[in-house]
């Protein structure tokens, strides 16, 4: 528990929801890795999307004395609806989207915590961990291969709708979004094969949810596997930025960088400025550690 904390304020509370379609020996570490939390979560929920493998029963019985993790199975309709079916079943004031095939740093809620404590404007805030990518490992030990964080232009509406109509700034498992945003409706577009979190992202901005982002630490980061042979259908992932941007950026300024050729090619060239300034500003020796999975 921070030291800096008193019971005089009433401590974050959060739902940790992990969708899975046939990753359960990833699940099981996924969970592992919020059971190690130095702050407590108040619940691990489990969501198997009908794996036609065992996943569900390896983690069922993984964690069958877990008084915290909690195990749905349900038929197979994609991440979006496991993830709202999860929201459903969830209690916590505070939700993190944690995929199944990454990790949460060991201080991830904690760091959290002094974080949500301090601000002000707690249920209008989406608050942002850090993430680093890091590959499959052949042995025990990963090897990072990436350091990035979302650029912090400011936190005005302009500002959020800005950066996010250029890109996706950040992946759903280093979000923690606060059950009031749901204002008991589902989060995630079910209709949407990819890109459905960042469709969430411009969703809350045009509402004026605010993005705060955690300071830089590889213990309290979240840690995105990359994986050898998983790919994308990068058709129906041009057609998801196609329909967003249809719907959010329409007769805006903000179209421009969804036009195809000379607007692709810029939006590219802009976010790699971004992330090449970032590296070279946020020189934090802890980022470039190696840690035991």
């Amino acid at each position: 528990m921070p030291q800096s904390m008193t019971w005089a304020v009433k401590m974050p509370n959060y739902s940790i929801i992990i969708p899975c379609y046939r990753d359960g020996l990833l699940a099981i570490k996924a969970i592992e890795s919020c059971l190690s939390q130095t702050y407590r979560a108040k619940e691990i929920i489990f969501i198997d999307d009908g794996s036609p493998d065992d996943s569900y029963d390896l983690v069922a019985n993984a964690f069958s004395k877990a008084d915290t993790v909690k195990c749905y199975r349900i038929e197979n309709s994609g991440v979006s609806r496991a993830r709202n079916f999860g929201l459903g079943k969830s209690t916590g004031d505070w939700i993190i989207f944690l995929d199944a095939d990454d990790l949460l740093g060991n201080n991830y809620l904690e760091e959290a915590t002094i974080c949500i404590s301090s601000c002000r404007k707690k249920e209008e805030t989406v608050f942002v961990a850090p993430f680093c990518y890091f590959e499959m490992p052949n042995s025990a030990r990963a090897k990072w291969v990436k350091k990035y964080r979302p650029p912090i232009l400011g936190e005005s509406r302009f500002l959020n709708l800005f950066k996010l109509s250029i890109t996706n700034c950040f992946p759903v498992s280093s979000a923690i979004v606060p059950r009031a945003v749901a204002k008991g409706q589902k989060l995630f577009n079910e209709n949407l094969t990819h890109y459905e979190d960042w469709e969430l992202w411009i969703n809350l901005a045009n509402q004026c949810v605010i993005f705060r982002y955690i300071k830089p630490s590889i213990d309290s980061a979240t840690l995105i596997r990359i994986r050898n042979g998983v790919s994308s259908n990068s058709d129906l992932m041009l057609n998801a930025r196609k329909q967003i941007a249809r719907v959010y950026f329409a007769g805006t300024i903000m179209a421009f960088w969804q036009i195809p050729f000379f607007g692709d090619k810029f939006r590219k060239l802009i976010v790699g400025i971004w992330r090449f300034a970032l590296e070279k500003n946020l020189n934090h020796p802890n980022l470039s550690k190696k840690f035991d999975f």
